[in-house]
């Protein structure tokens, strides 16, 4: 049996959580109140974004993902042994269900909503509720952190047994290893990501809209999924935490940046 009385939360990992937390929700606010007064938003566009996050990203991503990375099966075998596969299937699967799910909901719900703005209200509801989620859910790692220093592991672990246990110990584990800069670099991250989000809006927007623009929702899904593939970089020891976290800004901004001026700059203001 793994020995578990040498996990501990340090003061700096829990000021991490929750500082870096409260950062995430912060960034989703800011941006909407710096957006609320530089356009008109949208607030069905910011709605449908907002669901149709943990429905593809959270929900049916992770039924496709279960086979390939999670249960018994040879690729979720081949990917545990190679950190380049699993994380590119990850990369993959993130672009392809959460660009689809705007694709869809530019065609559905909110197929009469034809104002270039109305992309950015979405991508803000769709990377808004990311921050918001991640927010809170590493915010409630504070009161892991601190009942497991009060009362052990095996408070945390709620009697699971076997390769279940040792695999939930790994990741208390993981979690108290973090470093206060870790969980404030975690917290800057969703700026950048709320950013990209708003500029692959942008994009699957005009795919849904112009004719001759379908191109663009397969440029979504594969600048995507090349965003979140950096990740498998650092997870490789190939640059620091925060490089990665630099990097990683940069691609964002470029995304976004070039999806306003080569694409929601030539939309007309109004209609398209």
């Amino acid at each position: 049996m793994t020995n578990t009385d040498n996990i501990t939360f340090s003061t700096g990992t829990l000021i991490g959580f929750g500082a870096g937390g409260a950062m995430m929700i912060l960034a989703a606010l800011t941006y909407f109140f710096i957006l609320r007064k530089k356009i008109k938003l949208n607030v069905k566009a910011l709605i449908a974004g907002a669901v149709v996050f943990p429905v593809f990203a959270l929900g049916l991503k992770n039924i496709l993902q279960y086979p390939l990375l999670i249960a018994d099966t040879p690729i979720a075998k081949a990917a545990a042994d190679n950190i380049w596969l699993f994380y590119f299937i990850g990369a993959v699967c993130a672009g392809l269900f959460e660009e689809t799910g705007r694709f869809i909901a530019f065609k559905t719900v909110l197929k009469n909503c034809r104002s270039r703005e109305d992309s950015v209200s979405y991508g803000l509801g769709h990377g808004g509720f990311e921050a918001v989620y991640f927010g809170f859910s590493t915010i409630s790692l504070v009161a892991m952190g601190l009942l497991v220093n009060n009362s052990g592991v095996d408070a945390v672990l709620k009697g699971a047994e076997g390769a279940a246990r040792e695999s939930a110990i790994e990741q208390v584990r993981g979690y108290a290893e973090q470093t206060l800069l870790s969980g404030l670099l975690g917290g800057f991250e969703r700026i950048p990501a709320i950013a990209l989000h708003i500029g692959l809006s942008m994009l699957v927007f005009a795919a849904a809209r112009q004719k001759g623009k379908g191109g663009l929702f397969p440029l979504a899904i594969f600048l995507h999924a090349l965003v979140d593939f950096v990740i498998a970089f650092y997870k490789e020891g190939c640059f620091g935490l925060a490089v990665f976290e630099v990097i990683f800004a940069v691609m964002s901004a470029a995304v976004l940046f070039g999806a306003y001026k080569l694409v929601y700059n030539k939309m007309d203001r109004n209609e398209v």
